[in-house]
């Protein structure tokens, strides 16, 4: 019985990680890869590997309480041409947004 409490605590330290997560998976939609990207906000700058066409990324943000309520966005370059586009507008805990780079669609948020 006394083993289960250090799991528990163990698990709510866990949860309460993920809560304060924004989960980013950025989808490269081009012909095109994509190069120099960064994520921009929450006063950083997190470069990221290059997208080849049809290539995925996931991303982990954590959130601090100076970043609720602010912009995160990502900047990248495709055909010698740098674009900038918007992860989320609005930033709260425990979030999941997918982004295809590309597209004329290009975020789709889901919140949990």
């Amino acid at each position: 019985m006394s083993l289960n409490i250090p799991a528990a605590l163990l698990y709510a330290k866990l949860v309460l990680m993920l809560c304060n997560t924004l989960l980013v998976r950025l989808v490269n939609t081009t012909n095109q890869p994509l190069h120099n990207l960064v994520v921009l906000g929450c006063g950083e700058q997190r470069p990221l590997a290059d997208l080849q066409p049809g290539q995925a990324a996931i991303l982990w943000l954590p959130i601090s309480p100076a970043c609720f309520e602010h912009t995160v966005s990502v900047q990248y370059t495709v055909d010698k041409a740098t674009q900038q586009a918007i992860i989320d507008w609005y930033v709260v805990e425990g979030k999941r947004v997918n982004l295809k780079l590309g597209s004329s669609q290009q975020v789709a948020a889901t919140n949990r």
